[in-house]
């Protein structure tokens, strides 16, 4: 149906813990810049609540066994030394923690609620055709 975009600006009431574990997960995926318009927050709070869904999808289903090959390659092929190598590492474990945090929500509060009567009303007056390419109807 219409209404299936969890995360957005227009009036939604969320708690507190659940915006934080969220933008942090957008944050550390596309930085300060991915979150510095309401356009690009909604945008990427609502790509960072998707991925923490699948992730947390993923989570449920069963994993191969230990020690069989899943055919996925260990690194990118490329070879980082040195303070590079120690950045890129902590850098991939602040995504993964940030990310394994948004994913927990779904175990805590798997469903959204939405009220039977209308208790909101928005009147939109948007400048999101500067951000992104979208027609105005």
């Amino acid at each position: 149906g219409d209404w299936d975009y969890p995360w957005d600006l227009c009036g939604a009431v969320y708690r507190a813990l659940d915006v934080a574990t969220l933008l942090r997960a957008a944050q550390v995926k596309v930085g300060l810049a991915g979150l510095a318009n309401p356009n690009k927050l909604e945008t990427n709070g609502h790509r960072a609540y998707l991925a923490a869904k699948a992730k947390s999808k993923a989570k449920q289903k069963p994993s191969p066994a230990a020690g069989q090959n899943t055919g996925a390659s260990a690194g990118s092929g490329q070879h980082q030394t040195g303070d590079s190598a120690v950045v890129a590492a902590a850098a991939a474990e602040q995504e993964a923690a940030a990310a394994a945090a948004a994913a927990a929500l779904f175990e805590l509060r798997p469903l959204s609620a939405c009220p039977w009567t209308p208790c909101l009303s928005v009147v939109t007056v948007n400048r999101v055709q500067l951000t992104y390419k979208v027609p105005i109807y």
